[in-house]
């Protein structure tokens, strides 16, 4: 389903996604209707926040509360994401972490 070392790509900004979607809820209970048990799953606590990344789905339960969630979702398009070997064989790795941090820095201001 995801390529061998699917993390890294995310760090490289090299992932294709074929679904991503950001939606806030008030309850862990909520939570569940975006996002599917799986061990990749990742919660970040904020201030104000709990921040949900996982794959699509659904019946994922979060055990941490007292806070809003914002929950992203996503299907990784395992086909168009190239694998770390490839951008380390063609030395993009960095060239596409300094694409995404120009355009994620662009879109902040």
């Amino acid at each position: 389903m995801f390529p061998d070392n699917y993390a890294g790509p995310l760090l490289y900004g090299a992932t294709e996604f074929s679904y991503l979607n950001v939606t806030v809820v008030d309850t862990a209970a909520e939570v569940s209707n975006y996002v599917k048990p799986d061990p990749n799953t990742t919660i970040i606590e904020t201030p104000n926040y709990f921040v949900v990344s996982g794959v699509k789905g659904t019946g994922y339960t979060p055990t941490k509360t007292g806070k809003p969630y914002v929950v992203v979702s996503f299907e990784v398009n395992d086909t168009a994401t190239p694998s770390i070997e490839y951008l380390m064989n063609e030395s993009l790795g960095f060239a596409i972490l300094t694409h995404t941090s120009t355009e994620t820095f662009l879109w902040m201001l």
